[in-house]
């Protein structure tokens, strides 16, 4: 199981695709929640319930038809109708992670962070060390291969020259 840890970001889904391709995408809810209360405004926090609702049942189309429809009566607000404008791509590109809500349960992502704060961030923060991303991102991605104990078929790919998603598929 894969959560968004960063808001639906597109490099997280890419690493999905790239190193766990037969993974299950989550967009985290808390992360779905903030972005529809910060879009709503103060005077629109009564709807983020049915909002929800539409997003713990998986039905990401109700959950558009509903957010097109505050867009649109939103003309009046420059700052709330941009909020939503900007939320219903989000909402559309992180369709997947939503519609797995239906099948598997909403899923937070706490447990997750802490890990990652603990397992990557220590390593990357270790006395006398400075990286730079590019650096970083070579060293996650490892850490994502031993962690998810794939490592010995990623290795062997590289030896044998076997594209790495076959090997990792196998």
């Amino acid at each position: 199981v894969v959560r968004e840890r960063r808001d639906g970001a597109l490099d997280l889904r890419r690493l999905r695709r790239q190193h766990l391709p037969t993974a299950t995408y989550f967009l985290d809810l808390w992360h779905l929640e903030h972005r529809i209360r910060e879009a709503l405004g103060a005077e629109g926090q009564d709807r983020v319930g049915g909002l929800l609702t539409h997003a713990v049942r998986g039905d990401v189309e109700g959950l558009i038809t509903e957010l097109t429809e505050l867009w649109a009566g939103s003309a009046d607000d420059a700052e709330q109708h941009r909020l939503l404008g900007e939320l219903l791509p989000y909402v559309d590109a992180n369709r997947e992670g939503i519609e797995n809500y239906l099948r598997h349960g909403p899923q937070g992502s706490g447990a997750i962070e802490k890990t990652i704060d603990v397992a990557v961030g220590r390593r990357l923060k270790a006395k006398g060390t400075s990286w730079y991303r590019p650096g970083a991102h070579r060293l996650l991605s490892l850490r994502t291969l031993k962690q998810d104990r794939t490592w010995n078929r990623y290795r062997q790919a590289r030896r044998s020259r076997t594209p790495l998603l076959a090997a990792l598929a196998g």
